[in-house]
């Protein structure tokens, strides 16, 4: 097919000329590294994160597994061919991983998932979201819009 045609009638995800320039695979490669290192730390999904530079570390620490670290988000710049490994402190309020959202999910399964789908804002109530965002001071907040005169 030429390159007139090759958008035609397809999705997206079928454009690869123009939307898939081999993105998806290095994320994809990125992802199964992952996993694998988290599955063979002792920690598994709680292994700790480390500030050191991941070459000066030895493989017995309790940082390495004898694939390497595991890191906590991984920030990729393909303008640079360069991946930085990022690591912050865990958010109270996370409706993710914070202690409340693992405990709810600890005592009721598969129940609290089901009430998390089917009821709006669930998560931003008990995590105190909701609270948090309420007293944010507006004057605090920096808006900016694409209507703005600088």
């Amino acid at each position: 097919m030429g390159m007139i045609l090759s958008l035609a009638d397809r999705t997206l995800d079928q454009q690869c000329t123009v939307t898939r320039p081999g993105v998806s695979y290095i994320a994809a490669g990125i992802a199964v590294e992952l996993a694998v290192s988290i599955l063979q730390h002792p920690k598994k999904a709680l292994a700790p994160a480390t500030t050191s530079d991941p070459s000066t570390l030895r493989l017995n620490t309790e940082f390495c597994t004898p694939l390497g670290i595991v890191p906590h988000q991984i920030r990729g710049y393909l303008d640079r061919f360069q991946n930085r490994l990022l690591i912050s402190k865990s958010f109270k309020q996370c409706t993710a991983c914070s202690p409340t959202v693992l405990d709810e999910y600890k005592k009721h399964g598969f129940d609290f998932v089901l009430k998390v789908m089917n009821t709006s804002g669930y998560l931003e109530e008990i995590t105190g979201l909701n609270k948090l965002m309420e007293n944010v001071n507006e004057d605090e907040v920096l808006v900016f819009s694409d209507d703005d005169d600088f």
